[in-house]
């Protein structure tokens, strides 16, 4: 009753309810925290989510926060879906509280709607850290990454601060800090490779910039513990990983001549070459050898990463580290195969050695396979039979084992592609991998979204295919058929 008396009430009169309710109650808690408490639950109740609340966070708070998301979002639904304004708690509550709305689902634009929302007006100083991650994460799942990371980040640098990284909205401990700094980079990278081509936009720089700050402070906030310590050790790997991720693009960006100059937080941490000038082709070199160093350091403390104590967790973790050193060696050799001039990136007696494109794609290529055989195996693991379907909706598989492997694969079919056209493979085997790509992306993302787009796009310029053209019954029936003919015993050929 208290519930449905509550739903009619403004803010302004939720102090006097509180107070009436408290004496119902015989003083459960301060009268505004039991009528904030109440409200929340009874607007959830509507979409049928439920609510945690963080032991940092107080009930008027949330009650707060949640109040101006709904304004925020009623706002901009005025302008550009009038029709669905009542939708509005819906929505909020799908971010905020991480409810499965059915209005999130049935609305297409929602993704737009919540793109142009100005979170940092939602009073988000009033919610635990931890909130603000798991929004973020929502944002991200839908594919608006550069709002997830906006949400994470205040402002860059202030440049007349000591510290040397960006500073963040979230957290004082250095772990909420990493975690932050980690899903900044990893959002931002996730948007620039959605875009399938490397183009010359002032967006896309800054958003590399910020990409590459971000992972640099995620890896001084998560340094590897001394001991193996499961949850420490997992942040660093993975903090590793992302300014891995983003010192590639930035280093094929800088390479090719897209990014003449990058952001002050992002510039080049080696020394300079004799004569203290910096060329493209420099540039490019310490990008790739700092990313090099980093994914490198991470896999060597992983091992076969099969001896801690999660181990799909660190499975993926391994998995993930080892493409990206593949997607690495790609750009080093994209770059290499436009300059017709060696890198020197690998250490070779104490000094940088100079490869060759021929050389860089292939170990690409070697990387690549290694990690997606190693993860579909374990996949395959858990479950009767071999289906790439059975697994988007098995459980037992983590969502994050089934993206990295649509990658993964998605980033083996474009480097099939690359070589080649150099001569190192047959270009007749990249379509299937294109093809599982795509057909997880849909199960898990379904078809407008940002990633199933971009494969869409891929498929189309690589196989010649275009997207109202897809038969995606016969695409996943071969997929499938695929990888039961790739098995030897109870693993995955990376042959």
């Amino acid at each position: 009753l208290w519930v449905d008396c509550l739903s009619f009430l403004r803010a302004e009169d939720m102090q006097a309810a509180g107070t009436r309710l408290c004496r119902s109650l015989a003083g459960a808690d301060v009268p505004a925290e039991v009528a904030a408490r109440f409200r929340v639950l009874g607007v959830l109740r509507t979409t049928g989510g439920t609510v945690r609340r963080w032991p940092s966070e107080r009930w008027t708070r949330l009650y707060a926060m949640a109040l101006a998301s709904v304004g925020e979002i009623s706002r901009v639904l005025a302008t550009y879906a009038p029709d669905h304004v009542g939708g509005a708690t819906g929505l909020a509550a799908s971010v905020i509280f991480g409810v499965a709305d059915a209005h999130l689902s049935c609305l297409q634009r929602a993704p737009v709607i919540l793109a142009c929302v100005e979170w940092k007006s939602c009073r988000l100083d009033l919610v635990a850290p931890a909130r603000i991650i798991r929004m973020a994460s929502e944002l991200a799942d839908l594919g608006l990454w550069r709002p997830a990371s906006d949400l994470l980040r205040t402002h860059d640098r202030d440049p007349r601060s000591p510290n040397p990284y960006p500073r963040c909205t979230i957290g004082q401990r250095g772990e909420e800090d990493a975690d932050a700094f980690t899903m900044i980079c990893k959002f931002l990278i996730d948007r620039l490779y959605s875009a399938t081509y490397v183009n010359e936009s002032v967006d896309d720089a800054l958003d590399l910039s910020r990409a590459v700050a971000a992972g640099r402070a995620a890896v001084h906030n998560a340094p590897f513990p001394a001991t193996v310590a499961p949850g420490e050790f997992l942040r660093a790997a993975y903090a590793s990983l992302e300014l891995g991720r983003a010192t590639s693009l930035m280093g094929q960006f800088v390479g090719l001549g897209v990014l003449v100059r990058p952001c002050r937080d992002a510039e080049p941490i080696h020394a300079p070459p004799e004569g203290n000038r910096w060329s493209a082709q420099a540039k490019a070199e310490s990008y790739f050898r700092e990313g090099l160093e980093h994914l490198e350091n991470s896999l060597r403390r992983m091992g076969g990463g099969d001896n801690m104590e999660e181990p799909w967790k660190m499975e993926e973790a391994f998995a993930a580290t080892l493409a990206a050193r593949g997607e690495l060696l790609y750009c080093a050799s994209s770059v290499l195969d436009r300059l017709h001039q060696p890198l020197n990136i690998f250490p070779k007696g104490g000094q940088w050695g100079a490869v060759t494109a021929g050389n860089l794609t292939r170990a690409s290529l070697s990387d690549l396979a290694g990690s997606f055989c190693r993860l579909q195996t374990k996949i395959d693991a858990c479950g009767p039979s071999v289906d790439v379907q059975r697994a988007c909706a098995d459980p037992s598989v983590p969502r994050g084992a089934l993206i990295l492997q649509a990658r993964t694969a998605k980033d083996l079919a474009k480097v099939m592609a690359f070589a080649s056209r150099m001569g190192n493979v047959p270009g007749d085997q990249l379509s299937v991998f294109f093809d599982y790509s795509l057909v997880v992306y849909l199960d898990l993302f379904g078809p407008h979204h940002p990633l199933t787009k971009n494969v869409k796009r891929l498929i189309n310029e690589y196989v010649g295919i275009r997207s109202e053209d897809l038969n995606m019954a016969g695409i996943a029936a071969g997929v499938n058929q695929w990888l039961r003919e790739g098995r030897s015993g109870d693993r995955m050929r990376s042959a």
